[in-house]
This record gives C-alpha cells, structure tokens and sequence, in this order.
C-alpha cells in the first residue's frame, strides 16, 4: 500500500481447514436457542515477501515464514441467541457474539485482540387488515463494551483497526401485504 493505492499478490499455496456447527433447538413451546460456531485454521503454506507496515515498499522485500496465520481471519467465531415468541405477539431476543484474536499484517507481527458482545431486541408481530406487521427495538453492544470491530489487512501506516460501533439502539416497522 502507497501512495493511496493497494495492491496484492497470491501466495502460492495457502491452506485453510476448519469445521462449523450449528443448534437450533426449542426449549418450551415458545422458548428456542440458536447456536452456531466455526473454528477456521487459515494459513499461508509457503513462504513468500511482503512489505513491512509504516513503509514506503513497492517492492516487497521481508520473508513471511511458511505456517504464518492468514490476516484477517479468526481462529473461530461464535454466536448464540435464546429467543421468547412465537408467531404473533410478543418476542424477545438475547443474543451473544464473540471472535477469536485476527493477525493484522502478513508478518503476524499485531493482531486485533478477540472479542465477545451481547445484543436484545424486543417486538410484536400482528395482522392488520390485509397485512402482517413486525415491531422491533434492537439494543447492540448492551455493555458498551469497546472492541476491534474489523481490520484494514497490512495497512502500510500500520492503521489496522477500526473500532465497532458504540452501545446503538434502533427500532423498527416491517409490513407485509399479503395478495
């Protein structure tokens, strides 16, 4: 990255092996718990040169050893949400996220530290005439827990972080006309 422009290269062999899980299970006649979770093991299988970050390289001049971890990529990621309601009326949402720590830089040199969140909405689903209508009011990041929301990969004035939005409230009208 220079002069406002970024370029890439391949690498010529890179692995990436994982497994994903998924739950989605009622609990009671209106009670249900969704959960899901990939590990993800991505890295670069053969050396290669990169520019180092807070450079001026255009040509890339520093070894990344075989085995490096491929930025960007977390080790895994999970999610998990107890949901309350049924098909009309009221319902209500706790969920959780989290994410393993993300190398930032080819050279696996800084990394985005890992991070876990929790969210709740609430609503109420009804019919109106012709019509269905979903309410909802959304409350995200409900500790205002400040975290490394993505990262800008080998970023070459080593800027690698952009922050995940602050405690956000939001809310919400959905309607359908049925034919």
């Amino acid at each position: 990255s220079s002069g406002g422009r970024t370029t890439y290269q391949n690498v010529d062999r890179a692995r990436r092996k994982g497994v994903e899980a998924k739950l989605d299970y009622p609990l009671a006649e209106r009670w249900r718990i969704q959960a899901a979770y990939t590990y993800l093991d991505a890295t670069f299988r053969s050396a290669f040169l990169t520019c180092p970050a807070a450079s001026t390289c255009t040509t890339p001049n520093t070894p990344v050893a075989a085995g490096a971890r491929i930025p960007g990529v977390p080790y895994s990621n999970f999610y998990a949400a107890l949901r309350y309601g049924g098909a009309r009326g009221w319902n209500a949402t706790l969920e959780a996220s989290a994410a393993s720590n993300v190398a930032v830089n080819d050279l696996n040199t800084q990394f985005a530290p890992g991070y876990g969140v929790l969210s709740t909405s609430i609503g109420y689903l009804f019919d109106w005439n012709d019509s269905q209508v979903s309410t909802y009011l959304r409350l995200n990041n409900l500790f205002d827990h400040s975290y490394v929301g993505s990262v800008i990969v080998n970023e070459s004035n080593g800027r690698y972080y952009e922050p995940a939005p602050t405690r956000t409230i939001f809310g919400g009208i959905q309607i359908n006309w049925k034919h």
